[in-house]
């Protein structure tokens, strides 16, 4: 016969935080969208006139336009300046769905003539039946210089999401292309501590309710088999 008891390794204990963490504070969303824009936080870069390129064969997804304003904080102060520039690059694959898997990526925004974000870090990338691509990036150091004093410090998790074009749900089985899509970029603020505290306790909540490890009991005589 065997034994139950409730240990929890350490690395089911952080799986379960994760998941855990991820169900109390991420909005549930179709297809393979990775964030809301409802999280995006300051400064909020509109953009517009975007084109947009992807080749199936070599996955080289690109994605240009003017970045045409600038919103500082939730009363829609808006940044002095003139409109600035978009430049987005990524090498996305295809999947058995269709809806892509990024590998890498750079990005690189001005406004006014100062740079406000650039990385050279993709972290996550999703696509969707709003037409929409969104991009995970984490701010670099800006050496496109000038920099802005109010972009956003190195390691900040950064969100573009663009729409537009005729697809009604993008496909990266074949190449494709459009212009004059719109989209948003701005920083994806950390999530509050008391929210990561809940979903610690949820973790091990849930985890007192598992067995996670098999403990043998001894063998009582010969042939004596224990799975």
């Amino acid at each position: 016969m065997m034994r139950m008891n409730h240990f929890i390794s350490p690395a089911v204990l952080a799986a379960g935080v994760v998941m855990v963490f991820a169900v109390c504070t991420r909005p549930l969303r179709a297809d393979s969208l990775p964030f809301s824009t409802s999280q995006f936080g300051y400064p909020d870069i509109g953009l517009s006139g975007v084109a947009v390129s992807y080749n199936s064969s070599t996955g080289a997804f690109t994605a240009t336009g003017t970045a045409s304003m600038v919103t500082l904080d939730s009363q829609a102060n808006m940044a002095p300046g003139a409109p600035g520039t978009f430049q987005l690059n990524a090498t996305i694959v295809d999947t058995p769905d269709h809806s892509g898997h990024g590998t890498s990526g750079d990005l690189l925004i001005t406004f006014g003539s100062q740079t406000w974000f650039q990385s050279n870090t993709l972290l996550g990338f999703g696509s969707g039946s709003t037409k929409a691509f969104e991009f995970v990036f984490e701010q670099s150091p800006i050496t496109v210089a000038p920099a802005s004093p109010l972009a956003p410090a190195t390691g900040t998790v950064i969100g573009v999401a663009l729409t537009g074009g005729s697809l009604s749900k993008p496909s990266f089985q074949n190449s494709f292309s459009f212009t004059n899509g719109k989209g948003d970029a701005a920083p994806i603020p950390a999530p509050n501590p008391a929210l990561a505290g809940t979903a610690l306790l949820a973790s091990l909540a849930v985890g007192s309710l598992i067995k996670f490890r098999r403990v043998r009991a001894p063998a009582t005589g010969p042939g004596s088999a224990l799975n």
